[in-house]
Formats: structure tokens, C-alpha cells, sequence
């Protein structure tokens, strides 16, 4: 697997990561309000 590969994956999970940690967020802050 090349740089670039590897960069696009990395950076596919790491939107992925912080897409979930938004909507859980957003669950946590949603149940308290």
C-alpha cells in the first residue's frame, strides 16, 4: 500500500471517528436538555 493510500484511509476513519463522536455528542447533550 503507497503514502497516499494510506492518507486517504487515515483520513476516511478520522471523519468517520468524528462524525460518531459528534452524533454521540449530540445524544448525550440531546438527553440533558
Amino acid at each position: 500500500m503507497d503514502a497516499e493510500a494510506a492518507k486517504y484511509i487515515g483520513a476516511g476513519i478520522a471523519c468517520l471517528g468524528m462524525g460518531g463522536a459528534g452524533i454521540g455528542l449530540g445524544n448525550i447533550f440531546g438527553s440533558y436538555l
